[in-house]
């Protein structure tokens, strides 16, 4: 089976319209890895609209039938801490990816949303690679990455987490969408 683009479609973070749709995804357990926990709807507000201010830093929504599934944050690797963890090449993009809570069990659903996200950056942003950095204690995640075509570097100590860097680039990505199989 080979995977399509066109699930969801994506646009821009419009933080006065969607942080009062995600700000309670924030508290809760799947989302302990965010660090946004216990933040109020104005801190969160905050947050977003200064990211959207941002030169180095932005945030999209994934949506489906209109309804928000999963927030995608941004930025410029030069412009940020992990500049000082890898060698940075002109084309990569951070990234930071979470899903809305889920009300059915859809099988593959993460996946599917996860690989749109990948097939965005590559394909729209024009990213040459991609860069993440979860929690190393979040196995789910890290085993997400690893079936879109990324590959653990190694732990890298941040100001607010042991991480897992981990890189992908167009051609992994594309090499996982001729496999099957779900998370």
């Amino acid at each position: 089976m080979i995977w399509s683009p066109g699930t969801f479609e994506i646009r821009e973070l419009a933080p006065e319209m969607d942080v009062p749709v995600i700000h309670p995804w924030f508290d809760l357990p799947h989302f302990q890895y965010w660090n946004m926990a216990g933040m109020t709807t104005e801190a969160v507000l905050s947050f977003y609209k200064t990211m959207q201010a941002s030169l180095h830093k932005w945030a999209w929504v994934g949506t489906k039938n209109r309804e928000i599934c999963f927030v995608i944050e941004c930025y410029n690797p030069l412009n940020d801490e992990i500049a000082k963890h890898y060698q940075v090449v002109p084309g990569d993009i951070g990234m930071h990816f979470c899903v809305a809570p889920a009300t059915t069990n859809q099988s593959g659903y993460t996946l599917d949303a996860m690989r749109h996200v990948m097939h965005y950056l590559f394909n729209v942003v024009n990213a040459q690679r991609v860069i993440v950095e979860p929690d190393i204690r979040n196995e789910k995640v890290r085993a997400l990455n690893r079936r879109v075509g990324f590959e653990e570097v190694g732990p890298i100590s941040l100001p607010s987490k042991q991480a897992m860097l981990s890189i992908a680039t167009r051609s992994a990505f594309e090499v996982t969408l001729t496999h099957s199989g779900r998370i």
